[in-house]
């Protein structure tokens, strides 16, 4: 059956997004439920949440894997705003000299004949496609591929709108729906009148951004937390940001997990990540399975960050299965 963070990521996988509820005070601070789009309860990790407390909404999809299908000037420059946010790529291309190590070093590479490349999918949970290939064949054959990816969170080709059109009237011959082609963000990016591959690349993370920030109050899940926590053999605390105001490092939602002598990710590193690495060793120490800490984060708290803003931390204990 699995534990909590097993089950919640093969549920993620299957609905995209989910709604949970995270109990901030009383006897059951820490407690969250998991209900689908519907509100129907599907899973909870503390026990029940009781009425009368307060409780932290929120809706939750796994964080975006960006794909390029072309390692061009646009998919360098895309790159290297991906990196910025720390967004995961993919990166595929036939051409050697293009794809490799210096100009993509975080990124997942692959390299082969396009052909090869499109005949397996990926095994990605919520793939943002992005298709800017040297042929215009090739663009088509890779938006074929991208709309074969049922779960995919975005895709976008670039093209004018008559190339578009053209690759359209074909794929619809194939069997592609009129929705599903609607879906598809193309000619791909923000119309900012872009030129340059910078230009062009700041026009497309923005419309990713624009994708999956499209609710305010949802909450990109790293898959990558989920497993680290699905598989520990001793004792965390994890470290998740609930509230946010002002600026900050990361984002509400941001989690990482501290161990007795191991940490793994990040709530934004400094002196806020120093203190909630000391706060939750002592937690481990002391047994203590809960706690709610408000930070301050301007120059002139006890942190005395130049970031500014205000973040609270729940810090819930982990024990392995």
């Amino acid at each position: 059956m699995g534990n909590y963070f097993e089950r919640l990521y093969e549920m993620l996988k299957k609905e995209q997004m989910l709604s949970r509820r995270t109990a901030l005070d009383g006897p059951k601070m820490g407690a969250e439920a998991i209900l689908d789009r519907n509100g129907n309860f599907l899973l909870e990790e503390g026990g029940s949440i009781p009425p009368g407390c307060t409780i932290l909404e929120e809706k939750i999809a796994l964080r975006p894997h960006l794909v390029f299908i072309g390692a061009g000037h646009v998919a360098k420059a895309l790159y290297d705003l991906a990196s910025t946010i720390s967004l995961d790529v993919t990166v595929l291309d036939d051409r050697a000299e293009l794809n490799t190590a210096d100009r993509f070093p975080k990124a997942k590479r692959l390299t082969a004949p396009l052909e090869k490349l499109f005949k397996n999918n990926l095994d990605l949970e919520n793939p943002y496609f992005a298709i800017f290939t040297h042929g215009h064949s090739y663009d088509e054959e890779g938006l074929e591929y991208a709309l074969r990816h049922r779960n995919a969170g975005y895709i976008g080709m670039i093209g004018s709108k008559g190339k578009v059109a053209h690759t359209y009237e074909h794929l619809s011959k194939k069997g592609f729906s009129e929705e599903r082609l609607s879906a598809v963000h193309a000619p791909i990016g923000l119309p900012i009148n872009a030129a340059t591959p910078e230009e062009i690349a700041v026009s497309i993370m923005a419309e990713m951004i624009g994708t999956y920030r499209k609710d305010k109050r949802q909450i990109s899940v790293e898959p990558g937390m989920l497993t680290f926590l699905s598989h520990i053999d001793k004792p965390v605390i994890r470290a998740r940001i609930v509230a946010k105001s002002g600026s900050g490092p990361r984002e509400q939602g941001t989690e990482m997990a501290i161990g007795k002598d191991v940490t793994f990710m990040t709530i934004g590193g400094g002196a806020i990540e120093n203190e909630s690495i000391r706060i939750a060793r002592l937690m481990l120490e002391s047994g203590q399975v809960v706690r709610l800490e408000k930070f301050d984060m301007s120059a002139e708290s006890d942190l005395g960050m130049a970031c500014g803003g205000k973040a609270d931390v729940l810090f819930t204990l982990v024990l392995p299965e």
